[in-house]
């Protein structure tokens, strides 16, 4: 099965991510007890992905995700696997990768945005060279309005 940090470097490399580039991006992992201090409903091993804001690069007071490594998941509420959470209570707002210049992006408007579900893929795609913004889990937006950060980067 391997080390915690193995695991996590497995996952990211099979979803196209170099572990140096998801580091450098500020992801790292925890060990449940780790991730359970960190604010995660559960006890489980996982990738931590902070989020940033786009233009300050200063860590969200509250919003963190977590990937679950385990292989055997925790329940939602609904009774779904649980592979991704974050603190309760803590908000809804899109991911930014921090290897990205967000204030050149926003001075072009002919630089395209790629949107995507999901901090992993948009780490995937910016490493590529696309400018690409994360949607924390389409569930968790559920017909809210634009988050501050976006608005203020899409302004």
């Amino acid at each position: 099965m391997g080390t915690l940090q193995q695991r996590m470097n497995e996952y990211l490399r099979a979803r196209g991510v170099n572990p140096k580039y998801a580091q450098e991006a500020g992801l790292f992992s925890a060990s449940g007890a780790k991730a359970r201090e960190l604010g995660s409903p559960f006890a489980q091993d996982a990738i931590v992905i902070p989020y940033y804001d786009p233009f300050s690069l200063e860590q969200h007071q509250t919003l963190v995700r977590f990937r679950y490594l385990s292989t055997s998941l925790p329940a939602d509420k609904n009774g779904k696997e649980a592979k991704f959470a974050q603190p309760k209570g803590s908000g809804v707002e899109a991911y930014f990768d921090k290897h990205v210049d967000w204030k050149q992006v926003a001075k072009n408007n002919r630089i395209p945005i790629f949107f995507v579900e999901g901090e992993i893929k948009a780490l995937a795609m910016n490493q590529n060279g696309f400018v690409t913004i994360g949607l924390g889990g389409v569930d968790s937006f559920g017909g809210a309005s634009l988050t501050p950060y976006l608005r203020e980067v899409l302004a």
